[in-house]
């Protein structure tokens, strides 16, 4: 009930003023949706209904299936299985004859073959990569987004686009981005436990970047890595271009695999999936990998990416051979259709006092038509403008097909040539996109404005700091410290000391890194770890709620509904806030809802159902069992196993009751986001009043659910029977 009517209330009212989110796999939804009524109504039929007060291992064994069953129709409907026909035929969307009559393409490193001359690209290590603009060199065009729009023969991995019957080429629609929640719930737990640990990785992911881009390592090995961790590229490009380069010695052959992952962006319907090996001849430092880009022009579509990773596994080099740091790269696919719209990368950029420039990466996101510009406004805080760095505002011009830049904000070094090293801190500005131009087409969106932490570095201005490896150690150290204590408000001490223990608790879990017996656990370790803890973290909320709800005078039905729920279901209420922000859709943020309220009774409930039920089923009756359920055993339904045992679960008429209550109000529910979707047009944010008419309105349904309950409790008999609605 907390699940499915506060989190969806809060996460209707979570957007700012005028955003609007919906969900894209709505037939995921739908059978999440229903799953979860079922499963509740499901679990009376078998505690209720039928052997009452008995789940038999047949019972058991059925709610445990349903997760399976779930899953396969959930993934099915993911895969859109469900399609009958999910082609778009080229010569009826745009007209045989446009593609036919289109200008011959020149020949660029994303497309060699052409007839016309073209023009030698450069090679070695400092060879530009296929999409590296910056505010130093604006007018840096990506060569693939010269291509005119090519036709779909001209970008498929073999140069034959998929044919029907008839002989008409074929492409597939693109299915809607559907990202993963698990992330956000990590990050979730992170922010409510260590708020400093993202700013603290952060700073350790840009002190290894840093490093990497030092020079050769000290090991003197050949190392094989992308140019670049990202690439974003139009979809009308026609091939995306990924520079891979090698540095270190480069006197012998080498071999890397590659191979095209999916994200958002799907192989087939968003691009051609690749995968090869690339050869390195001595002295040769510079290759490229081709992979074909799959243009949608029926609608719109927000900015969808895809990976392609490097690989040594299964290549025999001859000799030692490294990926280095950037051996993933991520390819974005940009809408055309308009200016775009500009925003930060991230909220928080990390650098050291040495350093004499900050690099801010900026995103032109759906749409990079036309030459546009915005404007950066430094803003100080704890940093002093003119003192630590240049409060002058900096104006990023984007090309014609530019989706990214860098803005540099000048450092002073010499405002801190009073600091105390014993006294240092960390210092503080942020950074705020304003005045994007053309004032008609282009827009700002958030993330528009970001904080640039300023940490002490003692060192000289070329040491970089030395990264601490991971270890229990400096998970301890990390639980214990306090970020920035002397600007630290007591709200901000109080809120640390008073979760000291859970943070040294949670530094108890193994790092992922870590070894046993020389090899790597690859996480192993610590997700078990994690998995147990987590358990007995339950546990103790679980009993002290009891606990608590004894000495008060609560009976454990309103101590379940209301203390338990809020205690574990409080991570789920940040993570699905957190992705009903972050996310282009409302996929995570409602299905995490609905799908965790099946998997807690399909698995959750199902499995230690079905262990118990086996156990009784080849266990006798013991006196502990017959003393404990004496009473019950002089009902008709005891009798029947009074010699064989049973697993009892004594719901009795509170089960049926609270089940029908939720069952009504989650109908509601559901019907509240059809009618938001299909009347609306969306089902979380809007206009700030109806959202939060809606979301007040999804939340007062858990406190009717709650009051409704707690009555039907205070007017039972001391039996259990009675109540608003006697079940029997």
């Amino acid at each position: 009930a907390f699940n499915l009517f506060v989190i969806t209330g809060l996460c209707m009212m979570a957007l700012p003023p005028g955003e609007t989110k919906s969900i894209e796999k709505y037939s995921v939804f739908m059978l999440t949706s229903a799953h979860s009524v079922v499963a509740y109504a499901w679990v009376v039929i078998i505690v209720v209904v039928n052997t009452r007060d008995v789940v038999d291992l047949w019972e058991a064994l059925v709610t445990f299936a349903f997760m399976p069953w779930m899953v396969c129709w959930v993934y099915a409907a993911d895969k859109e299985w469900f399609r009958k026909d999910n082609r778009v035929f080229i010569d009826d969307e745009e007209g045989q004859a446009a593609i036919e009559d289109r200008a011959p393409i020149k020949a660029t490193a994303a497309n060699p073959e052409s007839t016309e001359g073209s023009t030698p690209v450069p090679e070695g290590p400092n060879a530009p990569a296929a999409n590296a603009p910056t505010a130093d060199a604006p007018h840096g065009e990506r060569r693939a987004s010269q291509l005119p729009h090519p036709s779909f023969d001209q970008f498929s991995g073999d140069n034959h686009a998929k044919r029907d019957a008839d002989g008409r080429p074929i492409k597939a629609l693109p299915p809607k981005a559907n990202l993963s929640v698990a992330q956000r719930k990590r990050e979730a737990m992170r922010t409510m436990v260590a708020p400093q640990t993202a700013v603290h990785q952060q700073f350790e992911t840009l002190t290894l970047q840093k490093s990497n881009m030092d020079g050769i390592p000290e090991d003197n090995v050949p190392r094989i890595q992308f140019q670049t961790p990202k690439v974003s590229v139009l979809e009308n490009v026609g091939n995306a271009t990924i520079a891979v380069v090698r540095s270190g010695p480069a006197d012998m052959p080498v071999k890397v695999n590659y191979q095209t992952k999916e994200g958002s962006a799907k192989p087939g319907s968003d691009y051609e999936e690749t995968n090869g090996t690339l050869s390195f001849a001595a002295g040769e430092t510079y290759h490229e990998i081709q992979v074909g880009i799959v243009d949608d022009s029926t609608q719109w579509n927000a900015e969808k990416d895809f990976t392609v990773a490097l690989s040594l596994e299964g290549v025999d080099n001859g000799g030692d051979v490294k990926l280095g740091q950037i051996h993933v790269c991520t390819v974005g696919i940009i809408d055309v259709d308009n200016p775009g719209e500009f925003c930060f990368t991230e909220t928080a950029f990390v650098c050291l006092s040495t350093d004499s420039k900050v690099a801010m990466s900026i995103e032109r996101r759906s749409g990079v038509t036309g030459v546009a510009t915005v404007t950066v406004q430094p803003t100080a805080a704890s940093a002093e403008s003119g003192k630590h760095f240049s409060g002058e505002e900096v104006v990023v011009t984007f090309q014609q097909d530019q989706a990214a830049a860098l803005v540099q904000i000048n450092l002073n070094h010499a405002g801190w040539k009073d600091c105390d090293p014993s006294t240092a801190k960390t210092l503080r500005f942020f950074a705020e996109l304003v005045k994007a131009t053309p004032e008609q087409g282009a827009k700002i969106i958030s993330p528009n404005r970001a904080e640039v932490i300023i940490r002490w570095n003692e060192g000289a201005a070329n040491d970089a700091e030395e990264v601490e490896e991971p270890s229990w150690g400096s998970q301890f150290k990390l639980a214990l410290a306090v970020e920035d204590p002397e600007g630290a408000s007591k709200t901000d001490l109080c809120v640390h000391y008073a979760t000291i223990f859970w943070k040294l608790f949670a530094a108890l879990i193994p790092p992922a890194e870590l070894k046993i017996m020389g090899r790597e656990t690859n996480g192993w370790a610590t997700f078990c770890t994690a998995i147990l803890m987590i358990g007995f973290v339950t546990t103790i909320i679980n009993d002290l709620a009891s606990i608590f709800g004894c000495i008060v005078g609560l009976e454990d039905s309103i101590t379940a509904i209301t203390l338990v729920a809020l205690g574990t279901s409080l991570p789920d209420t940040i993570a699905s806030m957190m992705s009903a922000r972050a996310d282009t859709n409302a996929d995570n943020s409602i299905g995490n809802i609905t799908g965790s309220n099946s998997v807690n009774v399909f698995l959750g409930i199902g499995l230690p159902w079905s262990i118990a039920a086996l156990y009784w089923e080849v266990n006798p009756p013991s006196d502990t069992w017959r003393e404990k359920y004496a009473s019950w055993l002089l009902t008709e339904t005891g009798m029947k196993y009074a010699t064989t045992g049973a697993f009892v679960v004594q719901g009795g008429s509170n089960l049926a009751f609270y089940t029908m209550i939720f069952v009504i109000l989650a109908l509601s529910t559901i019907a509240l986001l059809v009618f938001r979707r299909f009347f609306l047009g969306y089902e979380l944010g809007g206009s700030p009043v109806m959202s939060k008419i809606h979301g007040f309105t999804c939340i007062s349904f858990w406190f009717v659910y709650i009051i409704v309950s707690i009555v039907n409790v205070t007017v039972q008999n001391d039996d259990g029977t009675g109540g608003l609605i006697d079940f029997g």
